[in-house]
């Protein structure tokens, strides 16, 4: 199991929804991929949106602009 550790790089409002920069997740997948990169985006939607209640997809702060990805364990 590989532990992905997504952080928010910049603020963003949108839809009654905010996301700062500095706010963290860990996704915690079988993959080896980066998540945000690709098209299997859900686990870190899923992830961000249990921890902080902020739907990625609702306010476009999806991609590699707003999320930072390290790979750890």
């Amino acid at each position: 199991m590989l532990i992905h550790v997504v952080t928010v790089k910049h603020m963003k409002v949108c839809k009654d929804q905010r996301i700062e920069n500095g706010m963290t997740a860990d996704v915690v997948t079988n993959m080896i991929s980066n998540h945000v990169g690709t098209n299997s985006r859900y686990p870190v939607r899923r992830c961000v949106f249990r921890l902080y209640g902020v739907d990625l997809r609702r306010i476009g702060a999806r991609g590699m602009v707003y999320l930072d990805v390290k790979k750890t364990g």
